[in-house]
């Protein structure tokens, strides 16, 4: 028999392929280089501690994330380059969805619990009875509580809702203890804008705030100043008729007028003095304007004060100066053809002479007559005539009057009588027979002497 040649199975050359293959992957892993996955994360990378996580923080490059050994703590991507990070969970950002009502710790059932739904804007929800979530409806005013009961909105009660001082800055006072009263409608007052006193009825007002320091002041004093101490009073003087004065020191004091220091000085005129220390005995004084008078000396003896028509002398009197003597009756009611006599004497006519008698006490000569004659009962207009009787012997005429009048002036400037000192006169009337008589009538007048 021929020997043969062996048969190559071809399972036989795979099964040789497929364990140079797998020698030729062992040999490549043992000798890899670094993070190579056939090595641990201490030959690769580093080391790692129990609860670290791994996380790429490059590519192809593991990082291990220390573990955090607070409680509660997540895991997000709030580090840096967002790599994962520790953390709580930030509900503002890092939730979606809605929270279950079976996850409230307060109520088992939300929606169930919720009576009134919020719908409207402004309005709030609170804890109602056994823990129900309840609506309270918006409105004006602040959210106040009530205790036990269910809050509400209201204004704030400056009596009861608030506590502490309002300070100044927020248009308080800063104490605790002021109180105003007196107005009874709006009123406005207004401030100085300034660090201030406030003046009140607690004190007396002082100086340094413009008052006198004193809290009474007695009755008719007098009040003078005192620098910044109080007010001093100055008490009415004891005697009538006192001046005030200022003493050496400035102080006022009380003095007469007949006691006022010779230094005092005289009274100006435009004060109502005479600027003058000292008056002439006997002299007349005469105004000079607003300086000090001047003086007429009485002269010689019978020398009259005479104007030249600017001013005043004393001089020597010329013939031309005179002077009267007044005559009167009282009433009566003249009766016919009857002749009366009057002087001086306030009686009625008379008709007896030389007992109404008007005595001349300087010489000269009589030039004027004037008498004036009213009756009430004016009469009818015969002649009646007055005249003057001189010493009882000689008639001069006056004037005759014939009139119905009431009225009726019997006058003469155009006589010249001589009288020496001594003699006397009187008024002779010589009446006529009137048809209807005067009645009621009344003398008076004068007679004029140079």
């Amino acid at each position: 028999m021929d020997k043969k040649t062996p048969k190559i199975n071809r399972n036989i050359i795979l099964s040789v392929f497929l364990l140079l293959a797998i020698a030729f992957s062992v040999v490549t892993i043992v000798f890899a280089t670094a993070p190579d996955p056939g090595h641990n994360f201490t030959e690769s990378s580093g080391g790692v501690a129990q609860g670290d996580l791994l996380y790429g923080s490059a590519a192809d490059v593991l990082s291990a994330l220390t573990k955090n050994t607070t409680a509660s703590r997540y895991l997000s991507n709030s580090g840096a380059s967002s790599n994962p990070a520790w953390a709580q969970v930030d509900l503002t950002n890092g939730v979606t969805g809605a929270l279950p009502d079976g996850n409230i710790s307060s109520a088992a059932t939300w929606n169930a619990k919720m009576t009134n739904p919020m719908t409207t804007l402004g309005d709030i929800i609170y804890g109602g009875a056994s823990g129900a979530a309840t609506r309270l409806a918006g409105s004006a005013g602040f959210l106040k509580s009530t205790g036990a009961a269910a809050p509400a909105w209201s204004a704030v009660s400056l009596t009861a809702d608030v506590s502490g001082i309002l300070p100044t800055a927020n248009g308080g006072t800063g104490i605790a203890y002021f109180t105003a009263a007196g107005p009874t409608v709006a009123r406005t007052y207004t401030f100085p804008d300034a660090n201030a006193t406030v003046l009140t009825g607690n004190t007396a007002v002082t100086v340094a705030q413009g008052g006198t320091g004193l809290t009474s002041i007695t009755a008719n004093n007098l009040i003078y100043g005192n620098g910044t101490g109080n007010a001093l009073l100055l008490a009415p003087g004891g005697t009538t008729g006192a001046v005030l004065m200022n003493t050496a020191a400035g102080a006022p004091s009380w003095s007469l007028l007949s006691a006022l220091p010779s230094t005092a000085g005289a009274l100006p005129v435009a004060n109502g003095g005479t600027s003058l220390s000292t008056l002439t005995a006997n002299n007349v004084i005469l105004g000079n304007g607003a300086s000090a008078p001047t003086f007429v000396a009485p002269g010689t003896s019978g020398n009259v004060l005479t104007s030249d028509g600017s001013t005043w002398t004393s001089a020597t009197p010329t013939t031309g100066m005179g002077y009267a003597l007044s005559v009167q009756a009282l009433t009566s009611s003249p009766t016919d053809a009857a002749t009366v006599y009057f002087g001086q004497l306030p009686k009625a006519p008379v008709t007896v002479a030389a007992t109404s008698k008007v005595y001349i006490r300087k010489a000269g000569t009589i030039k004027i007559a004037q008498i004036y004659v009213y009756s009430g009962t004016a009469g009818t207009s015969e002649a009646w005539s007055l005249y003057i009787r001189k010493n009882n012997t000689t008639d001069t005429l006056i004037a005759t009057v014939s009139a119905a009048t009431s009225e009726r002036v019997f006058s003469n400037t155009g006589l010249s009588i001589a009288v020496a000192a001594g003699d006397y006169i009187e008024i002779k009337g010589v009446q006529p027979t009137w048809a209807t008589n005067p009645a009621t009538t009344i003398y008076g007048g004068y007679i004029y002497i140079e």
